[in-house]
């Protein structure tokens, strides 16, 4: 029986929905974020629910040929991406195998999915980010939140967004320095700001901030 802060050096076999690693202890499913198919890891069970758990990967004994070193300085942090850690071929498969589950466990259709069209641009594709603002350590932070909470990772600048997205919330920060306007607070519901939004334009070249 696996039980809560349980060690065991095991072979990651999967993945889970969100990217997550899984493997099977005497049956026994374990979701491992951070861990990659084809790991061997040592992994600290967090959380021992009845039909499956959740681990925390402690190391890697031997790593997966899919794996790669993060090119973002906050990858395992942020909550924003949780396939960073693979390499790009690897991504790929990831989100061919996660449209055929979906057809076949939730819609019972088993149909073919051909393999994920490759994008030209791995990196500065997205045209809009929203980054929630607060306080940390006295100062204004605009970043993005932790896995499961809503605690935020700060960011100089998230490898995903259009280049210009990071001088813009530079400015708006500089902005709310000089005019004493205050970011929200989840605690005590007061402030202004919750949140910096940027989508731009690949047609017109039109930028929105609000």
């Amino acid at each position: 029986m696996v039980s809560k802060n349980d060690v065991f050096d095991i072979n990651i076999s999967s993945y889970g929905s969100e990217g997550e690693g899984v493997c099977k202890i005497d049956g026994y499913t374990i979701f491992v974020p951070g861990a990659a198919a084809g790991d061997l890891a040592e992994i600290k069970v967090i959380k021992a629910l009845k039909n499956y758990g959740y681990g925390k990967l402690i190391k890697i004994i031997s790593p997966s040929s899919d794996r790669c070193a993060p090119s973002c300085t906050a990858a395992g942090k942020c909550g924003g991406c949780s396939i960073m850690h693979l390499d790009y071929a690897a991504q790929l498969r990831f989100k061919r195998q996660k449209v055929a589950d979906a057809l076949k466990r939730i819609g019972g259709i088993n149909i073919k999915v051909e393999d994920t069209v490759p994008s030209p641009h791995k990196v500065a594709y997205r045209n809009k980010i929203s980054l929630p603002v607060s306080f940390e350590n006295e100062k204004i932070t605009a970043g993005f939140f932790a896995q499961g909470s809503h605690r935020i990772i700060p960011s100089d600048g998230c490898i995903l967004q259009m280049p210009f997205c990071k001088d813009i919330v530079a400015s708006v920060i500089s902005y709310m320095k000089k005019n004493d306007v205050t970011p929200y607070s989840e605690e005590t519901g007061k402030g202004t700001i919750r949140h910096i939004f940027i989508r731009s334009g690949f047609h017109s070249g039109e930028i929105m901030v609000v």
